[in-house]
């Protein structure tokens, strides 16, 4: 029997992350920063996808600041 050569590397990265333990600040410190990255993100995202649309060819369009639920009603 062959095992596809990731399967040992993976198994080890996902039992050490759930061994890996916080304490109820380091949790509640780690839920703020994922907030704080993911909006900073979100916002950057649609930047990034304007200016990659435009590198290829289409228009130039402005990046508006819009929440998810806006966003979500266009489609």
């Amino acid at each position: 029997m062959e095992v596809a050569g990731s399967t040992l590397p993976n198994r080890y990265i996902r039992l050490k992350a759930n061994m890996t333990t916080f304490s109820e600040a380091e949790d509640k410190s780690l839920m703020e920063a994922k907030k704080e990255v993911e909006a900073i993100f979100e916002k950057e995202k649609w930047a990034m996808i304007a200016e990659a649309m435009h590198a290829k060819g289409g228009e130039k369009h402005p990046v508006r600041d819009r929440n998810a639920s806006e966003f979500c009603a266009l489609f």
